[in-house]
């Protein structure tokens, strides 16, 4: 039977999160050119190839103004990197922590402050056979906070791909939980088109909202479809 987290913690209803492309994931048509290029540039991006993600800062950096999400990414903002589904090995590629040290050499961040740790591998969602993708609570209850010296006054999660939201909403809810005074937000280079999407731009720059759904689902919406 499910539990709620124990006292003192609790799991988010709903989070506000930002995303910069459109991501056809291989398997659900070619999609065309735009389809390609968001693969290639994730694959690379998963590989840890550090010249994308200079690439990704410096476009965004240049456009910055011009996006959606002026309040979730620059200079003052402390930029907390989205752990792997297992536990960090040292040397090991962290996707989200080279997006975040790029974000913070090109003014999209103050700092990186890995105060995010998985303590507990879970399945890879984006390996998971359909059902068994981990949940909210799971994502949640795997991960824990490294208390930094120093709070920071806000934070933005960073991650490459934001598909159903559990990953970022169990992640949002664990430092909600334990830095209650510390306003958090999500970014995601790319949003995983739900189905019904054709993918015919690959730069789609989106405010999203993950939900909570009922049976512990979770959904992620464009802000303005609230």
């Amino acid at each position: 039977m499910w539990t709620g987290p124990s006292d003192g913690e609790f799991l988010l209803n709903e989070a506000s999160c930002c995303s910069l492309a459109l991501y056809t994931p291989k398997g659900r048509g070619d999609g065309g050119d735009a389809a390609r290029w968001s693969r290639e540039r994730c694959y690379a991006i998963k590989r840890g190839d550090t010249s994308v993600c200079t690439r990704v800062a410096q476009y965004i950096s240049k456009h910055l103004n011009n996006l959606p999400f002026t309040d979730v990414l620059g200079p003052d903002v402390s930029l907390v990197p989205m752990p792997r589904s297992t536990p960090r090995v040292r040397g090991g590629c962290w996707p989200a922590s080279c997006l975040a040290d790029a974000f913070v050499l090109h003014k999209l961040g103050k700092e990186v402050l890995p105060l995010l740790e998985r303590a507990v591998p879970v399945q890879n969602s984006a390996t998971a056979a359909p059902g068994t993708r981990p949940s909210v609570r799971t994502h949640f209850d795997s991960l824990k906070v490294v208390r930094p010296l120093r709070l920071p006054q806000s934070i933005t999660i960073i991650d490459d791909v934001i598909a159903l939201g559990a990953t970022m909403l169990g992640a949002m809810s664990k430092v909600s939980s334990a830095l209650p005074r510390v306003s958090a937000v999500g970014f995601a280079l790319f949003w995983t088109l739900p189905p019904m999407r054709q993918g015919n731009e690959r730069l789609e720059p989106s405010r999203l909202v993950i939900r909570l759904l009922p049976n512990h689902r979770t959904e992620v919406v464009a802000a303005s479809s609230r």
